[in-house]
């Protein structure tokens, strides 16, 4: 690492390091497309924050499961496929578990996917940002805004 790098991508550097040297575990920094495809879970233990939530969505829109917190699947009520648990022990359990299931594995990835389509389809999210956009083109009445 340089000497002037920031802190905070020293210590994510520590982080990655520290876990690739467990057996077994492989940190692959930026995710694409064949390694979600190569993927049979994705996980997301996430416990605050949100910007990484969005690999959820990620995840099923390439049609891999997905077992997460409650954290990671608060904002995304519709989503009945994800594997969701804060118990530690339990999300270890799921996490050892559904590779070994192939047809709940298939299942999930199936509805997740139909989820995804069904709830985030860009015509929707389309919509979402006109009725936004209306909704502050009305505050431009407010003082506020003058």
């Amino acid at each position: 690492m340089a000497r002037n790098t920031p802190r905070c991508f020293m210590w994510r550097s520590v982080w990655v390091e520290r876990r690739s040297a467990i057996p077994g575990v492989e940190m692959v920094g930026i995710v694409d497309k064949a390694e979600y495809r190569a993927a049979c879970v994705a996980i997301a233990p996430i416990r605050r924050g949100g910007v990484t939530k969005i690999k959820v969505i990620e995840a099923l829109t390439m049609g891999v499961p997905c077992v997460c917190t409650s954290h990671a699947a608060n904002d995304f009520d519709v989503l009945t496929s994800l594997t969701v648990t804060d118990d530690a022990v339990l999300f270890g359990e799921r996490c050892m578990n559904l590779p070994m299931d192939a047809a709940q594995r298939a299942d999930l990835a199936r509805a997740g996917f139909n989820e995804i389509a069904d709830h985030f389809a860009p015509d929707d999210f389309a919509r979402g940002v006109e009725g936004l956009l209306h909704s502050i083109s009305s505050l431009q009445t407010c003082p506020l805004f003058r």
